[in-house]
């Protein structure tokens, strides 16, 4: 089999099931809605719709892979990443208040050290720059408020985990748009296969 074959399998494949990206993209979207509008909601109950949006897209991952025409080479991947999903969702309905301090503690403290090095490192590289680069100050800048970003979430872990909240929110909401935009793309690149 070439490889142009395998990659019109692949398209092939990929087109076919744009419903379940638009599935996965409007299900990011509630989510999203339900972190930022819901201001009472608790970090459990956010955990829980979390635990039931993996549920849902493992779901539909292994739907893929079964219902799949082509063989592609990634298929095995896409059906242990499904398998995943669904047992950390499960897991999470079965433990909320455990998975919950789980993933509040072990989110804020990556952000803020994923933060203090992203800080450090874009201040080396705006120095380093320095000379070849205009405004190298805008790097220095934002690497010193990521730092600063990454201190504040080590000395207040709590407030930190209602901003991670929005943070989640926002970015699921973003990101279930683009879903949503690429499935339908998807769909007319299928139809112009045919």
């Amino acid at each position: 089999m070439t490889e142009e074959t395998m990659t019109n399998r692949l398209v092939q494949e990929v087109t076919d099931k744009w419903w379940i990206v638009l599935i996965k993209g409007i299900a990011a979207i509630i989510l999203g809605l339900l972190l930022l509008t819901n201001t009472k909601i608790t970090l459990t109950a956010v955990i829980i719709v979390l635990g039931l949006y993996l549920i849902i897209s493992g779901i539909l991952d292994i739907v893929h892979v079964f219902t799949a025409k082509a063989e592609t080479g990634n298929k095995w991947l896409v059906l242990i990443g499904g398998i995943i999903e669904i047992i950390v969702g499960i897991i999470i309905f079965i433990e909320p208040i455990y998975a919950t301090t789980f993933f509040a503690a072990l989110s804020v403290y990556f952000v803020a050290f994923a933060s203090l090095f992203v800080g450090f490192i874009a201040i080396i590289r705006g120095i380093q720059l320095r000379k070849h680069i205009d405004n190298e100050w805008t790097l220095i800048i934002g690497g010193a408020l990521m730092i600063i970003y990454g201190g504040l979430l080590l000395l207040n872990p709590f407030i930190s985990v209602v901003a991670l909240a929005w943070a989640i929110g926002i970015a699921s909401i973003v990101g279930g748009i683009l879903m949503i935009v690429f499935s339908f793309r998807l769909r007319k690149l299928g139809e112009n296969l045919e």
